[in-house]
């Protein structure tokens, strides 16, 4: 991010990330609490690994596409 933002908006690029975050996190808990109650936790853990692996696999072909394209 420091690369890409100009340095005299990184100070509100950094504060709107800390923020989405600090959103995120009860959302998570208010989703994963229910699940794990109803499903049991290894099928969550199961099921968040999962989507981390997803989410990993779109983002490295993202960036090799780019790459790629960019030559």
């Amino acid at each position: 991010m420091q690369e890409t933002i100009p340095p005299e908006l990184q100070g509100r690029a950094f504060s709107l990330m800390g923020s989405v975050m600090s959103f995120a996190m009860p959302i998570g808990l208010l989703i994963s609490g229910p699940v794990a109650e109803a499903y049991g936790v290894p099928l969550w853990c199961a099921l968040t690994g999962a989507v981390f692996l997803l989410t990993t696999a779109v983002n490295w072909w993202y960036v090799k596409r780019r790459q790629t394209a960019g030559r």
